[in-house]
């Protein structure tokens, strides 16, 4: 009896090509929404926990404001520095590193007890903002690297999205988790999210494509390629500075404050913020 193979499904003979990207590009801006994702968990759960801790530690509502906004003291002061600490040393030595210091500084939340409780409140909240304020600036330094201009803005896009996400993410998870653990466990819980990640994102992770063994060379090029809108030497920008090398040049701090889009990116972030 003749049997007979079914037919190949469309496009399965096709052999692999060898020139085409492959997408480690996008699993490393995947690890920083996930990133982000567990910032913003980390960072605006107390808005459902307040209540509880409040009652439990008989704080009142004004200190516990305080409490809650000293937060963005320290993420707004430590934006910079922390920047300039992850264009030294590199996103994979300093995003796992910021998310391990802001996710103990989560869990020591539930250290807060008697007397001292809005002591470590404070210390836990203005820890967290220090070492967050470092994410989103290593975020855009890797997103330079490993995306050419015409994809940057739908990796930082995602990144905006997740933002959001943690933010709901962790309401509905502080909701969820209260009754059954309380607000203690339920910190330490969050605060595990980041050191997972930082593990995992230190092993996958590579500051340069060309280091990474899953970015090929098809790939390489396609992060490499010129932007469309860049100046040429036929038509220069005016006021534009040639590229500068990695590392080596200074931050041109007087061109950044004498630019109108910095205020209003600065403006914009202190309106939202």
């Amino acid at each position: 009896m003749t049997t007979h193979s079914p037919p190949p499904l469309p496009g399965s003979h096709l052999p692999v090509r060898a020139d085409r990207p492959t997408y480690a590009r996008f699993g490393t801006v995947g690890g920083l929404c996930l990133a982000a994702t567990i910032a913003y968990i980390c960072r605006n759960s107390i808005g459902t926990l307040e209540s509880t801790i409040r009652k439990d530690l008989q704080i009142d509502e004004v200190t516990m404001g305080y409490i809650i906004s000293s937060f963005f003291l320290t993420y707004a002061i430590f934006q910079i520095p922390t920047g300039m600490l992850g264009q030294r040393w590199g996103s994979r030595r300093c995003l796992p590193l910021f998310s391990v210091a802001w996710s103990a500084a989560a869990g020591l939340m539930a250290c807060a007890v008697g007397t001292v409780g809005v002591v470590v409140l404070f210390v836990s909240r203005l820890l967290n903002g220090v070492f967050q304020a470092g994410l989103f600036p290593c975020a855009t330094n890797t997103v330079s690297k490993w995306f050419p201009p015409t994809g940057r803005a739908l990796a930082m896009g995602g990144l905006g999205s997740f933002m959001s996400i943690g933010g709901a993410v962790g309401a509905a998870l502080s909701g969820l988790l209260l009754e059954p653990l309380g607000w203690r466990l339920t910190m330490l819980v969050f605060s595990s999210f980041g050191l997972v990640w930082a593990i995992g994102f230190y092993f996958w992770f590579r500051d340069r494509p060309e280091d990474h063994a899953a970015v090929n060379e098809a790939e390489l090029a396609l992060i490499r390629a010129p932007d469309p809108q860049a100046p040429t030497a036929d038509h220069p920008a005016a006021g534009n500075p040639e590229p500068a090398g990695e590392a080596a040049e200074p931050i041109p701090w007087e061109a950044l404050l004498l630019n109108s889009a910095t205020w209003c990116i600065c403006g914009q972030q202190i309106f939202r913020g």
